[in-house]
């Protein structure tokens, strides 16, 4: 059985062999679902790790005491509205070393900007090459992150739902059931 975290097997080919046998300069950076130290073939490998040694290496700017930010994700463990992010909180939301608080990051330092960050330069080190990368977020889908600086950007009031009927029922998990008409605006805000 293969389950999202079920690691890609070692001797499984990849676009990247492919492209590697014929001569391509490849970079796999940001979610692969790899869910191992395997390259796969890529030439050029970033993933979260290396945005956490980043941070490290050159803390990033903290936002004002005040400002509010979203708790470590906890999907299924907190109320949904919670950890699908209703209350539009900026943040991380994935523990960093050194960081117990996950407090939010700046666009400058945030985990989205250090991937396509990090695929530029590939691509600047490889002109000329025959290169291929692929660049993946983990931002477009829960736990709804953005930086410190858009947490006002969006209004949950700006938001039009998309209208349900009772034949839709079936398809909402029962998780998702409780949340408000408010809760479903803020997550699409977010």
């Amino acid at each position: 059985m293969t389950l999202l975290q079920t690691p890609l097997a070692e001797e499984q080919l990849t676009i990247a062999d492919h492209l590697g046998e014929l001569g391509f300069k490849t970079a796999a950076i940001g979610k692969m679902h790899f869910n191992s130290g395997l390259t796969h073939g890529f030439d050029y490998r970033i993933d979260g790790r290396d945005h956490d040694a980043h941070l490290a290496a050159s803390p990033a700017r903290r936002p004002p005491e005040d400002q509010p930010y979203k708790p470590v994700w906890r999907p299924f463990r907190v109320p949904a509205r919670e950890w699908l992010n209703a209350g539009r909180l900026p943040g991380t939301g994935y523990p960093r070393p050194g960081d117990p608080d996950n407090q939010g990051l700046y666009d400058d330092d945030f985990l989205g900007t250090f991937f396509v960050r990090s695929a530029i330069d590939f691509m600047n080190r490889n002109r000329g090459e025959r290169m291929c990368v692929w660049l993946s977020f983990y931002e477009p889908h829960s736990p709804f992150n953005f930086p410190v600086e858009f947490a006002s950007k969006h209004v949950p009031s700006d938001f039009d739902l998309p209208a349900t009927g009772p034949e839709d029922d079936r398809w909402i998990p029962a998780i998702f059931r409780d949340l408000s008409e408010h809760d479903k605006r803020g997550v699409t805000a977010a």
